[in-house]
């Protein structure tokens, strides 16, 4: 492995996990294995599939023999899949691939130079872009203009030291999508890995993790394009009570000292919780230890509310908080 910040050009591993995706894998398997600037790993793993998936990872590891393949055997899920996986990366950085998403040609040769050149970010990523279904159809969000505030790059620099990342947080949230990034594999050892713990939000969690404590790199292009699937495997966060145990695993982690500097990221920059709603909300509202948190959230929960319904203060805060505090 060569380490970050040496003269030799940093090494990357490429990880995919797959699940009966068969219909999938050509397109993802074929951008992998044609990036411009290729992975100098590719391990594969088959999860226990039922359908033909196999018959297609064999045939492109014909064309590319330098491909590791892992079969399962039976079905493990995919945060076991991963663990037992991540200790095969021999490598200085890490794609967590999805079986239906692909990575465009140039993916890994804009990342890759600027994780050269700044050797010290936890890891780099690309605008957040969404293929619809089994179409060809992209929704790109930073040119939406009901969320291009949020989801345009361009006015940020390659680089957000942990100070200026901070900074931009407390303005707006800032969507950071595993599925489009390249993360720093000892900078992510060093903090256990994906915890299993937190299923669907493992690879979330951790990016967002690493980037507060590193700093993290970033470009403001599409580079990645993450399948819309009702069926996909976050689709699990519907269920309300496997949620709930997930975010008291996430509250319990950012209780440990190495995830000091993250818990004081979502106390300054509470939208970074924003994605688990009000849920979220309801399972700070059941943990003393964790009102530093709840405190901020609730504050600005309040205002998005107030904002979106055009509502008084005093008529927000009897609507919002029989709403959001109601525990079920």
């Amino acid at each position: 492995m060569n380490a970050p910040g040496t003269n030799k050009m940093a090494s990357v591993t490429i990880l995919l996990s797959n699940y009966n995706h068969e219909k999938y894998l050509p397109d993802s398997l074929w951008h992998i294995c044609n990036q411009t600037r290729p992975a100098d790993q590719i391990i594969i793993v088959d999860d226990g599939s039922t359908d033909n998936s196999l018959d297609v990872i064999n045939e492109f590891k014909k064309q590319f023999p330098h491909i590791q393949v892992i079969e399962n055997g039976q079905n493990i899920g995919l945060q076991a899949t991963i663990t037992r996986t991540l200790d095969l990366v021999d490598t200085d950085y890490l794609v967590w691939a999805a079986s239906d998403d692909r990575l465009l040609p140039n993916f890994l040769e804009r990342n890759m130079a600027l994780l050269e050149h700044h050797p010290e970010a936890g890891l780099a990523f690309s605008e957040t872009s969404v293929l619809l279904g089994d179409t060809e159809e992209i929704d790109r969000f930073a040119i939406n203009p009901s969320v291009k505030w949020i989801f345009d790059l361009s006015n940020l620099p390659e680089f957000l030291s942990e100070n200026a990342l901070r900074k931009r947080m407390q303005s707006a949230y800032l969507p950071i999508a595993s599925n489009s990034s390249v993360i720093n594999v000892k900078f992510l050892r060093n903090l256990g890995g994906f915890p299993r713990a937190l299923e669907w939000h493992s690879d979330w969690f951790m990016v967002y993790a690493l980037s507060m404590i590193h700093g993290c790199c970033i470009v403001p292009d599409t580079l990645a394009l993450i399948r819309s699937n009702p069926d996909s495997y976050s689709d699990n966060m519907r269920d309300g009570e496997a949620q709930k145990k997930v975010l008291l695993s996430m509250l319990a982690i950012l209780r440990r000292k190495e995830f000091a500097i993250p818990r004081s990221y979502f106390r300054a920059c509470p939208s970074n919780l924003s994605p688990f709603g009000v849920l979220m909300l309801k399972v700070l509202a059941t943990r003393p230890l964790d009102w530093d948190l709840f405190v901020p959230y609730f504050i600005w929960k309040a205002k998005e509310y107030k904002r979106g319904h055009g509502l008084t203060w005093g008529t927000t805060f009897k609507n919002f908080v029989k709403r959001a505090l109601r525990i079920t």
